[in-house]
């Protein structure tokens, strides 16, 4: 579409797009799908030729072939999002653009949705440019993100290395929330400010937050003990039990720690505890960092 030497014009750019709110006209389901296929100029000649099947074709995909005679009043918000989809891929277009196409939906149909989006990539083959400032949505789709920042590019990788490898102070806070730790580098290693005997080893942290003197620690990262224990000393000001795991919140030396733990860690506001580094993969195998 664009390089640093050309832009394709805006009529040559075979794209399809789907937007965060599709106003649907007042004609039923079917002629919604049928619309881009008489008036989009780069339909393929074999689908020009017999759009009745391609109709058929993407009804099918968007799984709503029982409901093609609905109107727009007749459908869930759920069902919208779908024809909404539908209609753009119908063209076969060699670009979809999303901007934040569930973003109006409530949280159970943003996951199933989620599916549905994902299934239709594997079956168009689309490439698709798909915006969102939902995090859990960016990791749980793409293949490649790219993090932006007031209209600069933070990072661009992908959704494993954004969330494990953050490059920047602004890509570790925003994706993965995680705790930045002020201190010092000395060779592959890093003492916190305030707790010089504490050393946590290089797990691959950018050059430019060692520069800064940041240490990036994910929620899941730290391991929580009763106060007695080596580490760093802390209370539990927030609670928060959220089925599979508890978010804790712990204030140590007037900074806030947020801390995700199984729900077989159980503590209480209020609670001295002790924060600990957690290295390595594989649960309750994990090695803990302390001084």
């Amino acid at each position: 579409m664009s390089s640093k030497h050309v832009t394709l014009p805006l009529e040559k750019r075979n794209i399809g797009m789907v937007s965060q709110s599709f106003p649907m006209a007042t004609f039923e389901l079917r002629k919604h799908i049928e619309f881009p296929l008489n008036h989009h100029q780069y339909v393929p000649a074999d689908i020009k030729g017999n759009t009745a099947k391609r109709v058929d074709e993407v009804m099918n995909i968007i799984d709503l072939t029982e409901l093609a005679d609905r109107m727009p009043s007749e459908l869930s918000d759920g069902q919208k999002q779908r024809v909404a989809l539908g209609r753009a891929i119908a063209p076969k277009p060699e670009l979809l653009l999303m901007d934040e196409p569930l973003s109006n939906l409530d949280a159970e149909l943003r996951i199933e949705m989620r599916k549905e989006i994902q299934e239709l990539h594997r079956l168009t083959k689309a490439k698709i440019v798909y915006v969102t400032h939902d995090q859990g949505e960016a990791l749980a789709m793409a293949d490649r993100i790219i993090v932006m920042n007031k209209g600069e590019i933070e990072q661009i990788s992908t959704p494993q290395e954004i969330y494990s490898r953050p490059t920047t102070p602004f890509v570790a806070n925003f994706v993965g929330k995680a705790n930045l730790v002020e201190g010092t580098w000395e060779s592959d290693h890093f003492m916190p400010a305030q707790y010089p005997d504490i050393k946590w080893p290089d797990l691959g942290v950018s050059m430019e937050l060692k520069k800064k003197g940041i240490y990036p620690v994910q929620p899941e990262q730290l391991r929580l003990s009763e106060g007695e224990h080596g580490g760093i000393k802390g209370t539990i000001t927030n609670v928060q039990y959220q089925g599979k795991e508890i978010h804790y919140t712990v204030q140590a030396d007037g900074k806030d720690w947020v801390v995700h733990t199984g729900i077989w860690e159980r503590f209480g506001l209020g609670d001295e505890v002790s924060l600990e580094l957690r290295v390595g993969v594989g649960g309750e195998n994990l090695r803990i960092i302390h001084s």
